[in-house]
């Protein structure tokens, strides 16, 4: 394939990233690069794409709902590629791969090899040591509290027929929980499994701890 414009200058995407918040800023982006890179050459894929993909794919829009950043990526990496004259089947993979990154888009195809490399990339990156550290300064961002012991113990049924607040064993029980088995590839899932057995580890921790502080009615799904 012609790659001509490319490979992108990681420096040349930090300024689009500059307002971004901690969870989604350049740091993210560079490790998902990497990540990417790592899993495309394991699998085959096109590692320059994926990588590509990984840098644009968090691009921040000012007024642009998260529900919506994935399209609206997807656009602005698409003209940033066409001006620096990347040959368009090189900006329509670098698209696909954008507009397939997102867990909660779950009509999304990601029919290429590299789609899935940079979906397996991004969603590793809420797991382990990482993933944790990006959902409590989420919750910090959105003045969440640090966790709900009745969530992180609640049944799937109840899960889905009740309304739980927005904490951290809400992210795990509802997405970070589920990643491993969203994963596309395989050389993903083992590193996916990986982090996500630490990252249980600490959650059992933390829900002991604070069952032990709580006590005698920890559970109380008001409290």
């Amino acid at each position: 394939m012609d790659m001509q414009g490319l490979p992108l200058d990681a420096e040349e995407v930090r300024p689009f990233y500059a307002d971004a918040d901690p969870i989604h800023d350049f740091d993210h982006v560079m490790r998902v690069a990497a990540l990417g890179w790592h899993l495309a050459r394991a699998e085959g894929a096109d590692p320059e794409i994926v990588r590509t993909a990984a840098l644009l794919h968090d691009v921040p829009v000012a007024g642009t709902a998260r529900e919506e950043h994935h399209v609206v990526a997807a656009e602005q990496a698409s003209s940033f590629l066409v001006r620096r004259g990347v040959p368009a089947a090189a900006v329509d993979l670098v698209v696909d791969c954008i507009k397939g990154h997102r867990f909660r888009n779950r009509g999304a195809a990601r029919n290429s090899l590299e789609a899935k490399c940079l979906y397996d990339a991004d969603k590793i990156d809420v797991l382990g040591a990482i993933g944790i550290v990006r959902a409590f300064a989420y919750a910090g961002l959105h003045g969440h509290s640090l966790w709900h012991c009745a969530t992180f113990v609640a049944s799937e049924q109840d899960l889905a027929a009740g309304t739980w607040p927005s904490t951290p064993a809400l992210e795990w029980r509802t997405k970070l929980d589920r990643m491993v088995d969203s994963m596309h590839t395989a050389s993903g899932r083992a590193l996916a499994a990986q982090r996500h057995a630490l990252a249980l580890r600490f959650c059992e921790s933390l829900q002991a701890e604070y069952l032990q502080a709580l006590s005698p009615n920890p559970l109380n799904p008001q409290g």
